[in-house]
């Protein structure tokens, strides 16, 4: 999907959410990641591009029918910033190293990501939901808190350590 930033994205994607079930989507939403580089983290313009992209998220929420055993949200930054250097986030501050990240869906347990993860357990967590085990990869993170089936939608949320 093209576009300059959340709304464009997903303004292009609608039409295939819409009528593609099952399958993989994956939208890289650049709003925040480029409001930082360019202006800082937590700086007004990164306020105003995190809005927009709650915003999209809660559109995005609306098309999709996370009732459906075959639906699992997963929406992730792939790194922080604004550590040490407001423009960077390069350091070992935790302003760099944590990532915000959501899981919503069927089978998803209401609450909060307890477990100690990294972003390199993203991948396991995909493919577990797919009815995958990868034995070379760790994971899934949310193996604790997400069912998999059987209850109701949730919505969880946490941080991830960056490596």
């Amino acid at each position: 999907m093209r576009g300059t930033g959340a709304r464009d994205i997903l303004t292009e994607a609608s039409g295939a959410l819409a009528v593609e079930r099952p399958g993989l989507f994956v939208l890289h939403w650049p709003d925040a990641d480029r409001a930082g580089h360019e202006h800082g983290w937590m700086t007004p313009a990164y306020a105003t591009a995190a809005h927009e992209l709650d915003a999209m998220l809660g559109d995005l929420v609306e098309m999709l029918a996370l009732e459906d055993s075959q639906t699992l949200l997963i929406a992730l930054a792939d790194h922080g910033g604004g550590g040490v250097v407001a423009t960077d986030h390069e350091s070992d501050h935790p302003a760099d190293r944590t990532i915000p990240i959501i899981l919503a869906g069927y089978g998803v347990e209401p609450g909060e990501i307890r477990l100690p993860a990294t972003l390199v357990d993203v991948p396991a967590t995909v493919l577990a939901a797919f009815g995958f085990r990868a034995s070379n990869v760790r994971g899934p993170f949310v193996a604790d808190s997400w069912t998999g089936g059987g209850c109701r939608r949730g919505v969880m949320a946490g941080a991830l350590a960056e490596w």
